[in-house]
């Protein structure tokens, strides 16, 4: 019982020849060694499980070996067996994760003055070394630049980046980069097979999927599995044991999804949450099925398994998924439980479809509707030309051209009131529409954003001019508490305001209110008023439609005999 080891210390690298991945930097430890050109320092990176603590192992058996520096050592001599058991003098591991502050440098850096015991060597290994204080970094920078002829230092970190450039620069920097899955997996092959135990392909991908690049993950994960089963590994067993959906059933869920199978969709859902799987897992599961799929249909045989049930989807509907399941993943822990989340994922996938019949149609119908509403004739108030000259140009050459029309027809000749009537109501309803549009103009500029202040305030408690069109307007204050606000200052800014809004330069008058007692003293006499009433019951309804109906001068068609 005592004598069992874990995997990945069991099947740990104990020379160049029996790592896995890592050529370019195997070759370049090699070839130095081959030289006897070793640096006095090197920067191991990269991330966990990749091999940076046993290439230094292995670095320090090439320099210590009895035989000489060699890039094979041979394992066979006191040196090496004390490497590989730990118990080399001269091979000093520390771990900078516990030794952090600087009291512990100096204690270590007060040492290197001596020379090695046993070795040829004196070699310091600082493991984590990025977790070494300002301070402590300070105090290493002097001898990691130059230090004597019998020291080498082996650094290791999962963060370069928290070095310091200085520390960085005085390094051969090597970084070790993550493991493929195919490397990952024919290595737990090769275990399993000297170990004679029987094994599925799949199951080892998944294993060395979950893994994550990390062969030390990969062998954690394998001596789990074999906890659960000591004779067999299968595919079963590892999804159940990662909490991870077959791939079978990952195609399924994305083929009923195409086809909404709510029935196939809803027994997929019912297994994944009986099996109790993890919803991370299978939420990546699903992207990385789409994109093996985007991969196929975009660069061609990209995979040696060619998912030929799932490449009729269309390209932009699996972007789509692709957004959704992303969404889903950072929004998952939000959710009452996982499995709300995971399934009202699945609902969302199912609802947004892109058809691209409905796009088409969708577009050629906004199209339609543009161009109907370019070729609506224009109305006299939306004319480019809308004064009111252009309006009684345009208002008489309509009726005169619908009296011609009338006579060449032979219609009843029309009596005089009527036509009177026809070009009052014509007359009449041009000048609401004018007016209408002048209203429009007020609003504009009152409900405008850049209308604020004390100019709103006027604006607001201001009659409007009788004519917007024109370039001078007359403004009538509503409230006497405002008159001393009618003046060229704020006649400037309205002024501003309307060029802004409307697009065209118009000066502006204020005129303030006469109070009542101002009114009061300019009364007219009894008699005056009275004339002044009957007066005004004689004048038309709007002057406006007066001064039309005159300059209009509309008289009937005469038709001759």
């Amino acid at each position: 019982m005592g004598d069992y080891k874990a995997l990945a210390r069991r099947w740990r690298p104990q020379s160049f020849q029996y790592f896995v991945g890592q050529k370019h930097a195997i070759t370049a430890l090699q070839q130095s060694l081959d030289r006897q050109q070793v640096h006095h320092a090197h920067l191991l990176t990269g991330t966990r499980g990749v091999g940076k603590t046993s290439l230094a192992r292995v670095l320090a058996k090439g320099l210590s070996c009895i035989n000489g520096i060699t890039a094979t050592p041979c394992e066979q001599c006191e040196h090496c067996k004390a490497i590989e058991s730990g118990n080399f003098i001269d091979l000093i591991e520390i771990d900078a994760a516990s030794r952090t502050k600087v009291e512990d440098t100096k204690e270590l850096l007060s040492q290197v003055n001596y020379p090695p015991v046993q070795g040829r060597y004196k070699i310091y290994l600082i493991d984590e070394v990025h977790s070494l204080s300002a301070n402590s970094f300070n105090a290493l920078l002097k001898t990691l630049e130059e230090p004597p002829e019998h020291i080498k230092f082996i650094l290791a970190t999962t963060d370069p980046q928290k070095l310091p450039v200085t520390i960085q620069s005085r390094c051969i920097q090597l970084h070790l980069q993550q493991l493929s899955q195919q490397d990952i997996s024919n290595h737990l092959a090769v275990i399993l097979e000297e170990s004679k135990i029987t094994f599925e392909a799949d199951a080892l991908n998944a294993l060395a999927d979950a893994a994550g690049g990390s062969m030390r993950d990969a062998l954690s994960l394998l001596e789990q599995a074999l906890s659960l089963n000591q004779n067999k590994i299968d595919s079963q067993l590892v999804h159940d044991m990662l909490g991870r959906a077959p791939k079978t059933d990952i195609i399924k869920l994305i083929c009923s999804l195409r086809d909404n199978n709510q029935e196939a969709i809803t027994s997929l859902l019912e297994k994944i949450e009986q099996n109790n799987l993890d919803y991370h897992t299978v939420l990546d599961q699903l992207i990385t099925q789409l994109y093996e799929i985007t991969s196929e249909q975009v660069l061609g045989s990209l995979s040696k398994q060619k998912n030929t049930d799932v490449l009729d989807i269309n390209a932009d509907q699996i972007q789509l998924y692709i957004q959704i399941l992303i969404r889903a993943k950072n929004e998952l822990d939000l959710y009452p439980d996982h499995t709300i989340g995971f399934n009202l994922t699945i609902l969302r996938m199912m609802t947004f479809k892109l058809e691209q019949s409905n796009l088409i149609e969708l577009m050629s119908q906004q199209q339609v509707s543009v161009k109907d509403t370019h070729e609506q004739p224009p109305t006299v108030v939306n004319a480019p030309n809308n004064s009111l000259s252009s309006i009684l140009k345009q208002t008489q050459a309509r009726i005169e051209s619908a009296d011609v029309q009338k006579a060449n027809t032979a219609t009843p000749r029309p009596s005089k009131i009527e036509n009177t009537n026809t070009t009052s109501d014509l007359v009449e309803k041009t000048v609401i529409s004018d007016e209408k549009n002048n209203q429009n103009e007020w609003e504009r500029i009152s409900q405008s954003p850049q209308c604020k202040g004390m100019v709103a305030q006027l604006i607001s408690k201001s009659t409007p001019p009788d004519d917007l069109k024109m370039d001078h307007w007359k403004i009538q204050l509503c409230e006497t508490s405002l008159n001393n606000l009618a003046n060229k200052v704020f006649e400037e800014k309205i002024a501003t305001l309307c060029h802004s809004v409307l697009g065209r330069s118009i000066s502006i008058s204020l005129s303030p209110k006469i109070s009542t007692n101002d009114s009061n003293s300019h009364q007219e006499s009894p008699k005056k008023s009275s004339e002044t009433m009957k007066k005004s019951e004689t004048k038309p309804a709007s002057k406006k439609l007066k001064a039309f109906a005159e300059a209009l001068d509309a008289k009937p068609a005469e038709i001759s005999d």
